[in-house]
């Protein structure tokens, strides 16, 4: 049952229930295999990062990113996108080197 408070000016307004907001932030926290195929890397995007790029334009991405947002959101930002690409040898193998790239400051693809 919704508990209601009222304010002031006489208007009536429901009160949070502590469960109903607790199995909010549970949810929010729980990533789904269907959710992780969606995710969508907005540092790394807008940094210009593409997997698909060259060398070249993958680091000045990569720098850009790390600037901006720092060394570990970056490195975060890669495991996640490492683990929309499981399966993907090309692709786990790309964003390995990247994350060696950030970690050592060189690629190490081969």
């Amino acid at each position: 049952m919704t508990e209601f408070r009222t304010r002031k000016n006489g208007k009536a307004y429901p009160l949070r229930n502590n469960r109903v907001v607790q199995k909010a932030t549970q949810k929010a926290t729980q990533i789904s295999q269907a959710q992780l195929k969606k995710i969508h890397i907005h540092g790394l995007s807008l940094a210009g990062y593409a997997v698909d790029l060259a060398d070249s334009l993958r680091k000045k991405a990569l720098v850009k990113a790390v600037n901006k947002y720092g060394k570990s959101d970056t490195m975060a930002e890669l495991s996640l996108l490492r683990d929309r690409y499981a399966g993907n040898e090309r692709m786990e193998r790309v964003i390995d080197s990247d994350i060696a790239y950030i970690a050592k400051g060189k690629f190490e693809e081969e």
